[in-house]
């Protein structure tokens, strides 16, 4: 889905956007943005019995309406509404053809599991129940030059340290999130992405939670060959088991998780209406696809009006997860979607929906495209005949091909005007049953070592599991370097320095530094890649000893291991405070762009766990990034800094400090009319966000001192190191 992960590449004023509400319908080349107040019931309620240290939105206690700003993108096509304070929901997405919502519409605040104002929201970082109503994101609007328009907005959670239960929200981890439309497209590009700011790789799980309207007879696009419970313990065939069909709703009730998509959409399809309401998904990016349905119990009760349909990074909410590396970065994009007039969407990608209809005389197939492509050739094979056909695929008027001739396949070929393969696929198209080990497999990787689900989940600072983690870690051989690397690396995120643990954990570290006997678990040798996160750990934990300053101790532990990114981010900043900042600029723009020297899977110097990084985790370094910008400014390079800055703004528009920085190098550049610019946008992204604004500082200060400011602990109030 290369489209849905190109990001803006221009930078507009948010206010120089605004249009008038009353404004005409854009015509289908342009994407037309407004800002709108919109006022919303409030709906009182109390707490769930399970809730934990969940807290109520102050702004709505005590209220019937509250009023907000939404953002609105529109072209001939669809409408899109964004609410940016209520965690960068997408709570509208009208078509305009027919007027039809593609999601259950609920306009209604209600601050509690689930938080379902209808729409669609990213879970981030609890995986499951929705998103809180006070986490609000900073946010711009940005327009590419192609007519493009986005909503990027920007989320931190360290305010929420000591949130760690069931709904916690607290993450060391940033979240990105964006609503884009292109001009003369149907899809709405809903994208979230995740952002590791630290040297340590961190746990992550990241889900969308759509809901859709509950009409009886609707249909579950769901391709898959079987499904599973959240616990992986059983396996069916999808869509019929317990004499159910489950693939057609009804008064049924079922949660279940498609683990094995073998497609790239899903969604749910309305014969009444002939509409499909498609969510289009990469399934190697969004490896767990989740349907929620109520039981129909003759009463109206919460959540039997809508059914939810779920894409995560992981396989099922219970799975722990996958790591980011060190700096590291996970992208989710979506496309959302409404076809019509081709009757159930059979197969679809991100250029094209395909329904196919076999009858004893030949068939039929319908092709409808996204966005308005002239010039396409179609053509449709079987043993028995090749038809073609040609002209423009439009998303509201598609083109049909009709087969004369009985077949039992038919291989369907879609190219664009510049012959460019949009599409090939054999019909009728059909999912495989599911391997009957994965069941298992996932089951293994739910019940990891104490100390592997620990460092998976931000939970880790509640004190029953860290015990149980720290106390697994103690038992195991001293000189198990593996397990030394887990206990530093776990007490690093989730205990400051000077504890029993901590000086445990470092001492350990400090053995195994200068044995030279390190072994791994199981009796192994220790290979280079354990024996260097031995010493970069020691050195990490020297170095948060002495308030972030790399001493002379800490940089003589680094030094055997200046391969691992992380460990370059820190000797340049070693060389920044040592007054030699042309070597820390190269050091950083090493850790910027390379990817941690870990071996994946089990072999001689693979470390415990590192089967666990998510397969589209990518190498991100968007910290040292912007460290070392601010560094080339003060080196009297704005020109190099700016350079740096908009290559990150093309790739991750949502992020505040990158533009703050731009708008401090353009100043020193003397484009004082572009450093307004700049400025007035960070503005809007640091507005709700006053982490971001703290993280700012102190990307400032680690380039102006070498002084690294820490990690974000989930159970201790804001403070580093």
């Amino acid at each position: 889905m290369n489209r849905m992960i190109r990001l803006a590449v221009g930078l507009v004023a948010a206010a120089s956007l605004a249009v008038a509400a009353s404004a005409a319908p854009p015509p289908a080349d342009t994407v037309q943005v407004r800002v709108e107040k919109m006022t919303y019931e409030v709906r009182q309620a109390p707490p769930p019995t399970d809730a934990g240290n969940l807290k109520p939105n102050p702004k709505l206690t005590g209220k019937s309406r509250y009023t907000t700003e939404a953002v609105v993108l529109e072209n001939a096509y669809v409408r899109a509404v964004v609410l940016p304070e209520f965690g960068a929901r997408l709570v509208r997405v009208v078509f305009k053809k027919d007027g039809r919502d593609l999601f259950w519409v609920n306009d209604v605040l209600e601050d509690r599991p689930p938080w379902a104002m209808g729409g669609s929201q990213f879970s981030f970082p609890a995986c499951e129940g929705g998103r809180h109503l006070e986490e609000g994101a900073g946010w711009r609007i940005v327009k590419d030059p192609d007519g493009t328009v986005t909503v990027a907005m920007d989320m931190r959670f360290t305010r929420y340290a000591g949130e760690t239960g069931r709904y916690g929200r607290f993450s060391a981890l940033r979240q990105a999130t964006s609503v884009r439309v292109h001009p003369g497209s149907a899809v709405v590009e809903y994208t979230a992405r995740v952002d590791n700011r630290l040297p340590l790789r961190h746990g992550f799980r990241l889900w969308n939670v759509a809901q859709f309207p509950r009409e009886a007879g609707a249909e579950i696009l769901f391709p898959v060959g079987s499904v599973m419970d959240d616990e992986a313990r059983s396996m069916h065939a999808w869509p019929v088991w317990d004499g159910t069909d489950h693939g057609r709703l009804g008064e049924w009730g079922a949660t279940c998780f498609g683990v094995d998509m073998q497609g790239d959409w899903v969604g749910v399809y309305y014969p009444k209406e002939d509409a499909n309401h498609l969510i289009l998904k990469p399934r190697y990016t969004a490896l767990g696809t989740r349907l929620a349905v109520a039981e129909r119990k003759g009463k109206e009760e919460h959540g039997e009006e809508r059914i939810e349909i779920g894409n995560g990074s992981n396989p099922t909410v219970s799975h722990p997860g996958h790591y980011l590396p060190p700096f590291g970065t996970y992208v989710m994009p979506l496309g959302l979607v409404l076809v019509t007039g081709i009757g159930r969407v059979d197969w679809a990608n991100e250029a094209v929906a395909v329904s196919y209809k076999p009858g004893t005389d030949g068939g039929r197939i319908r092709i409808v495209g996204f966005e308005e492509r002239p010039g396409c050739s179609i053509m449709a094979r079987t043993k028995q005949e090749t038809v073609q056909a040609a002209g423009t695929l439009r998303p509201d008027e598609p083109i049909e091909i009709v087969l004369t001739k009985p077949t039992d396949a038919v291989l369907l070929t879609v190219r664009d005007g510049d012959d460019n393969e949009l599409a090939e696929v054999r019909l009728p198209w059909k999912a495989e049953r599911t391997a009957e080990d994965v069941p298992k497999t996932l089951q293994g990787e739910m019940r990891p070592e104490g100390w592997l689900a620990a460092e998976l989940a931000d939970e880790v600072g509640g004190e029953d599991g860290m015990a149980t983690a720290a106390q697994r870690l103690a038992g195991a051989p001293p000189a198990d370097a593996e397990k030394a690397v887990h206990a530093a690396r776990l007490v690093m995120r989730t205990e400051r320095p000077g504890t029993a643990r901590w000086a445990a954990a470092r001492d350990r570290l400090k053995r195994l530094a200068f044995s030279g006997g390190q072994v791994l678990s199981g009796g192994r040798t220790a290979g280079r890649d354990a024996s260097r996160y031995v010493h970069a750990y020691l050195g990490m934990m020297l170095a948060l000893e002495a308030g972030g300053k790399v001493t002379p101790q800490a940089a003589e532990a680094l030094a055997k291991a200046t391969r691992l990114p992380a460990v370059r981010y820190l000797v340049g900043l070693e060389a920044i405070g040592s007054g030699n900042p042309a070597a820390a600029a190269t050091h950083l723009k090493q850790s910027a762009a390379e990817a941690p020297t870990v071996t994946m899977g089990p072999g001689e110097n693979a470390l415990e766990g590192s089967e666990r990084l998510h397969p589209a985790a990518t190498v991100g370094g968007q910290w040292p990034g912007l460290v070392r910008a601010a560094l080339l400014m003060a080196m009297e390079r704005p020109e190099s800094a700016i350079a740096i800055l908009e290559r990150m703004l093309v790739d991750d528009p949502a992020r505040p400090e990158a533009l703050a920085l731009e708008a401090e190098a353009l100043t020193k550049a003397n484009r004082r009319g572009e450093a307004q610019k700049a400025e007035a946008e960070a503005e809007g992204l640091f507005r709700m966000n006053e982490e971001a604004r703290r993280d700012y500082e102190a990307i400032r200060r680690e380039a102006r001192e070498g002084v690294w400011s820490g990690i974000p602990r989930p159970s201790l109030p804001e403070g580093r190191p």
